[in-house]
């Protein structure tokens, strides 16, 4: 699916098509979003930075998740894809293997 194959390559996130949805559920590595303290947070921020509406799953009981809705026209499609993909890129912070030590 265009969405499904787009949201792939971006970095930090996990996108996993449930067959037969009208959604897809794309999994946040939060750990990557330090600027952001859970999926709601980060959610709120996409739709404000991007105009991207999609839901935070938490309200699916599934955290670190967002929700975004596949059923509108492919070109939306395409284009809501490249605004998160900027959005990660702005915000998306690579970990460091030797931090771990000098966060405690």
């Amino acid at each position: 699916h265009e969405g499904f194959n787009e949201l792939c390559t971006v970095p930090g996130l996990n996108p996993v098509m449930p067959s037969g949805a009208m959604y897809l559920m794309v999994g946040i590595e939060m750990a990557h979003f330090p600027d952001f303290k859970d999926d709601v947070e980060f959610t709120e921020r996409l739709v404000t930075e991007q105009s991207v509406f999609c839901l935070p799953a938490t309200a699916f009981e599934y955290p670190n998740f967002f929700r975004i809705v596949v059923t509108v026209p492919e070109e939306m499609m395409v284009e809501a894809c490249g605004r998160i993909r900027e959005f990660c890129q702005r915000h998306y912070r690579p970990r460091s293997s030797d931090s771990n030590d000098l966060d405690q």
